[in-house]
């Protein structure tokens, strides 16, 4: 059996595949922090304080970054 060599596409090389790169990196660790600081806010808030006005604008604000 014969396997042939697989070509792919021309290899991305360059400064600005290098730099969407390393957008895509910080992009997503933006996204772990702001979905981390989400949940935080939630478990650890009091029922008293999470149905705050305050507290809901919070985590709207929070959701709003990571959506967008």
């Amino acid at each position: 059996m014969h396997i042939e060599k697989i070509e792919y596409g021309p290899e991305k090389t360059g400064f600005w595949s290098q730099v969407a790169f390393a957008l895509i990196i910080l992009l997503t660790l933006a996204a772990v922090v702001i979905t981390g600081n989400i949940f935080w806010k939630i478990f650890s808030s009091d029922a008293s304080v999470a149905s705050t006005r305050l507290f809901i604008e919070e985590v709207g604000k929070l959701l709003a970054y990571l959506i967008f």
